[in-house]
């Protein structure tokens, strides 16, 4: 519905292995392209199925490439407030691992946007 587009990396922390640190970029609802970093919590895992959260920041970046994502929608109400654009996720979701290296999963980006993604690992 909304045609964004989100591609990221993350890196699980060797000490912490239930957190994952991410970095990425999207296209936000309105066509900006926007900056993305986040730490993952694995809050529960039984067999292949993973329940997880990511909270984390998308907006503007000092790179010209990220400078317009303020300039519409919820991104905009916060620059207007902070003089920064940017959304605060926090999204939730159930993850099915078919192999180690394959997964699908769908969760809520808070407070009411439906993901369904998949997760290639190497």
């Amino acid at each position: 519905k909304f045609d964004n587009e989100f591609y990221s990396i993350e890196k699980k922390l060797p000490d912490h292995p239930d957190y994952s640190l991410l970095v990425g970029t999207m296209r936000n609802s309105y066509g900006d392209r926007c900056l993305s970093l986040g730490v993952r919590k694995d809050w529960a895992e039984k067999d292949n199925i993973v329940f997880k959260g990511i909270y984390g920041y998308t907006g503007e970046f000092f790179f010209d490439e990220f400078s317009k994502c303020g300039d519409e929608g919820i991104y905009h109400s916060f620059k207007n407030i902070t003089g920064v654009g940017f959304a605060p996720y926090i999204y939730h979701a159930v993850q099915y691992n078919f192999t180690h290296y394959f997964g699908v999963e769908s969760g809520i980006i808070f407070p009411s946007v439906f993901v369904v993604s998949l997760n290639w690992r190497f």
